[in-house]
């Protein structure tokens, strides 16, 4: 056997094991596997525009959790403003004052009849919370009965028994509601309304109830 020189040993190890399977080809860029969609440039940019959009609408939820309480703090009742004048009316002795004549009398004296007491009778409607101008003074009597969002307990009534009487804005206290309640009900022009015969105390048109006449309960006969 005749000599062989390194290169052709060489040449047949290699021709023995056969070529390369994988080639040179293994590193080229279009062999390989694409990246997935989320690993992707435009991928990771759509991340943070999410990321951004959640965290704003976390704290806007947050502040709008937290006006109300903030409202509740810094909002108080307001009272009403009270007329501190005193009326000479206010201490004389309670007096009839019944029918209509009496009524046109009372508020033909005008604010000189405010916080005079007189008896008569009326004809009224159930109470009602009614809501009054917090911004108008009005007189202690009124003031007294007012709860902190300036409402006011009320009943519509008829000065009298006749169709054509007069209308009184009546004011009960709520030591005097139970009785005002068991007055004897009635029937009027098919409205019922209890009779009452009442001491009140008169304070006339107040600008506060919407111009209405208007008279506080003091008691029951």
């Amino acid at each position: 056997m005749a000599d062989r020189t390194p290169e052709e040993i060489a040449e047949e190890d290699r021709n023995r094991r056969g070529a390369d399977r994988r080639g040179d080809d293994r590193r080229r860029p279009d062999r390989r596997a694409p990246r997935p969609l989320w690993k992707r440039p435009w991928a990771y940019a759509l991340y943070g525009v999410v990321g951004t959009f959640l965290v704003v609408m976390i704290f806007r939820s947050s502040g709008e959790d937290e006006a109300p309480a903030m409202g509740e703090v810094t909002t108080a009742p307001i009272a009403p403003a009270v007329d501190t004048t005193a009326s000479p009316a206010a201490a004389a002795p309670p007096r009839e004052a019944l029918g209509t004549g009496e009524y046109e009398r009372l508020l033909a004296q005008g604010d000189a009849a405010s916080g005079q007491r007189v008896i008569t009778q009326l004809y009224c409607e159930p109470v009602n919370s009614i809501s009054m101008s917090v911004e108008t003074a009005v007189s202690k009597s009124v003031a007294a009965v007012a709860d902190v969002n300036g409402r006011v307990p009320g009943a519509e009534c008829k000065w009298g028994a006749a169709v054509d009487a007069p209308d009184l804005l009546l004011l009960v206290p709520p030591d005097l509601a139970p009785a005002f309640a068991g007055a004897p009900e009635v029937q009027q022009s098919f409205v019922r309304r209890r009779s009452v015969r009442a001491e009140v105390e008169w304070i006339g048109r107040s600008d506060a109830l919407a111009l209405r006449n208007v008279a506080v309960l003091r008691g029951l006969r």
